[in-house]
């Protein structure tokens, strides 16, 4: 019963990876997983033209894309008889590449390898790309319940296998590829069953005829998969010359799996090493490959390198430029992997019955290892998914490990990770390729701008982040109508309007799109977004409106990301030096200093004054008055007003004023709760006439005049005045204020 129980929940994993990978596999475009388009292309070609794919030199496989040539062919002929029947005669419009992408280094922007077109093409390839992205997709999951069959056998609880195929699902990496084209995925499941059938004639002590025909079959089907598929072949005749070492089974049975197994696989798979002695001198085609993907002088793997394979077998995505989160590498997988090193040394130690068992495994995992290190050396292959053929056995040890070390609560430690990889198509997946649409028209959010690049026209644009803080996000929408057949590409810079420093910005293809294929009557919601950046001091402490330069530049083939800029013209034809468009609004966290006076004035319900410094109030002609006033929005305002302040002389009229609006940081980007400082400074001129004058302050709207109304103390008409007089006299020596003070407002 508990057998039956514990198949049917492992089925049931089984399933829940099979719609995890489907989603990993529609949140990733079309050959943006490492290496897809170049094993979809294998397919393809092979299909078109019935022969199997030749190295040549290193500049025609490139310039090709079809570089995956090397591989020995049953992934891809498996997956030709899948696809057949599809025609697949769009497959170029999906291979635009992107000029300006970041492959294998981690950044924020230019994730996505290739550009996309906006609707996709009508053709089957899109179809075909699903087809072999489900075959992978039903390998992973066969390798996901032969570890959990293995672990089983090797531990003799349910409960351990369950883990151990938890586990492999709540891998990201592994469910990434596994939702991708890759023959990483066949020779996985290879692997797997290799081991498994291994572990399960140790526990039987016996090799039945049946296990001879699925070694043979599986080790004639990873020879024709990938080189390091031949590994198989020393953990399977290591361990059962062990075996019959130690008697545990019977050497004629033993000699009869090594013969039989050896000569399928020859007959199986020998034509191809013949083939490859034809064609470049050895059975591996290594000088070829070499040739191709050779690093020149071998060279030892470093340990950054090694921290890179490692921190990629768990999650590394796209085309090694997508990241997980920082504790999962600095906190969460040291101290998984110390624990289930400890555990398994114990587990060693006291298991005297399954010491072998572990060793196996431990044999299992160290000889996947040492194959990358090897390909490492003369090849650039540091990437965690070449250890996938060792998953088997890295999955048992670890639930070994975890389960002597914390007993019943093993279980609880993968958690995490299991919540990780679950939001990762949301979280890291679709932000990273967030696409173009096609909308009706320019949502009411939005703001219109009517600006155009050439042929591009710029509708409008849509802020999606309203606050912006450092290492934060800057995110918005572009709308954009018209193609170009040059191609264009879109920068978009922000800049804090007071210093002119760069906080960041992004140049790339618009919602991962080329310009050029655009529908001539459709409007283009473009997705932007990148990280503002910390590393430039801010020398201004109060808030400001974050101003977005936004243009399109023409690629330069020779120096990506330095194309010669459009000029802009907006709505009338008229040129346009450069567009400026008002971001969210920047919000530093230092208070004002406390004030010389207080006050508790709002202005038409909206802006407080709180209180405010000035710096004399005893003055000569031709003296600055410094005044510091603190502001706060009382509720959000969709206008830009200005603040009027100044001096007024007895008869009421104006002797000098400091109008406008707060620099930088206009009243419609003003938040609620956030008090802050605006200094402004008064000249007194020269041919003023000595007496007392009155500080008034208001705000206007520039358009037509009109004022809000200001409520509190020291409030006349629609002016608050400063309740004691500003003194002028004629000379700088004047040591005596005047007490006349005015008694009216015009």
């Amino acid at each position: 019963m508990m057998t039956r129980r514990a198949d049917k929940i492992a089925l049931g994993l089984c399933l829940y990876f099979i719609v995890l990978a489907v989603l990993y596999a529609a949140a990733t475009p079309p050959f943006e997983a490492p290496d897809e388009a170049s094993h979809f292309l294998y397919i393809h070609n092979f299909l078109k033209t019935g022969q199997l794919p030749i190295l040549e030199d290193r500049a025609t496989v490139f310039k090709s894309q079809s570089v995956q040539r090397h591989h020995p062919p049953l992934y891809y002929l498996i997956g030709a008889a899948l696809i057949s029947w599809t025609q697949r005669d769009d497959v170029a419009a999906y291979l635009q590449q992107n000029p300006l992408a970041s492959i294998g280094m981690v950044t924020d922007n230019n994730l996505n390898v290739y550009l996309h077109p906006v609707p996709p093409p009508q053709g089957d390839t899109i179809i075909a790309i699903w087809v072999l992205r489900l075959y992978s997709i039903t390998l992973g999951a066969v390798t996901v319940w032969l570890i959990y069959r293995s672990a089983r056998l090797v531990t003799g609880e349910a409960q351990a296998g369950l883990l151990a195929a938890l586990l492999v699902i709540s891998i990201p990496s592994f469910v990434h590829i596994s939702a991708s084209i890759n023959n990483d995925n066949l020779v996985t499941m290879l692997h797997a069953a290799g081991v498994y059938v291994c572990i399960r004639m140790w526990s039987q002590r016996r090799i039945a005829t049946a296990d001879i025909v699925f070694i043979s079959l599986i080790l004639s089907a990873v020879a024709l998969t990938k080189i390091n598929g031949l590994t198989l072949f020393g953990v399977i005749y290591g361990w059962i010359i062990l075996g019959v070492l130690l008697r545990r089974f019977d050497w004629r049975q033993s000699l009869k799996l090594i013969v039989v197994s050896g000569m399928a696989a020859a007959l199986l798979a020998g034509w191809w090493y013949i083939r490859n002695i034809q064609l470049y001198g050895d059975p591996l085609a290594l000088t070829a490959t070499l040739r191709i993907w050779g690093r020149g002088v071998p060279q030892a793997m470093s340990l950054f390198e090694a921290k890179g394979i490692w921190d990629s077998f768990w999650f590394t995505l796209g085309h090694l430029n997508i990241r997980g989160p920082e504790w999962l590498y600095a906190l969460y997988l040291p101290i998984v992997t110390l624990l289930a090193l400890a555990g398994v040394l114990v587990a060693f130690w006291h298991g005297a019955g399954r010491r072998w068992l572990l060793l196996f495994l431990a044999g299992v995992g160290t000889l996947a290892i040492f194959s990358l290190l090897v390909a490492t050396n003369r090849i650039n292959v540091s990437q965690g998914r070449i250890l996938f053929p060792g998953m088997i056995a890295f999955a048992i040890l670890f639930v070994i490990g975890w389960r002597k070390v914390l007993g019943r609560a093993a279980g609880l430690i993968v958690l995490p990770l299991t919540a990780l990889t679950l939001i990762t198509p949301i979280v890291y997946l679709t932000p990273a390729f967030a696409q173009a649409s096609i909308v009706d028209s320019l949502p009411a959010s939005a703001r219109a701008v009517n600006v155009s690049a050439g042929l591009l026209h710029l509708v409008g644009y849509q802020m999606l982040t309203d606050t912006a803080q450092p290492d934060g996000w800057m995110r918005l929408n572009l709308y954009v109508r018209n193609p170009d057949p040059e191609n264009p590409y879109l920068f978009v810079k922000a800049i804090n309007p007071i210093t002119g420093d760069v906080l960041g910005g992004v140049d790339e293809y618009p919602g991962m799109t080329p310009t050029q294929s655009w529908n001539k009557t459709a409007l283009y919601a473009i997705p932007i977004r990148f990280r503002l950046d910390t590393s430039t001091p801010m020398q201004n402490s109060t808030p400001f409106q974050v101003q977005l330069v936004v243009g399109w530049r023409i690629p330069d083939s020779d120096h990506p990301g330095q194309g010669k800029r459009i000029a802009l013209t907006d709505n009338n034809g008229l040129p346009i030096d450069n567009l400026l468009l008002g971001g969210a609004s920047w919000l530093n966290n230092t208070s004002p200093s406390t004030p010389q006076m207080t006050a508790d004035v709002v202005y038409g319900g909206m802006i407080r004054l709180s209180g405010y410094t000035l710096s004399s109030t005893q003055l000569a002609r031709g003296d600055s008055l410094s005044m510091t006033f603190d502001w706060s929005d009382v509720a959000p305002m969709n206008e830009d007003w200005m603040l009027a302040v100044g001096l007024l002389d007895a008869d009421g009229k104006v002797l000098t004023t400091a109008d406008g609006g707060v620099a930088g940081y206009p009243t419609s980007a003003w938040r609620p709760g956030l008090d802050f400082a605006d200094t402004r400074t008064l000249t007194i001129p020269r041919d003023a006439v000595p007496g007392n004058y009155r500080l008034y302050l208001g705000w206007y709207r520039a358009a037509d005049g009109q004022r809000l109304q200001p409520v509190g103390d020291h409030v006349e008409r629609d002016l608050f005045i400063h309740p004691t007089p500003i003194a002028i006299c004629a000379n700088p020596f004047c040591a005596q204020p005047f007490t006349q003070i005015a008694d009216r407002i015009p």
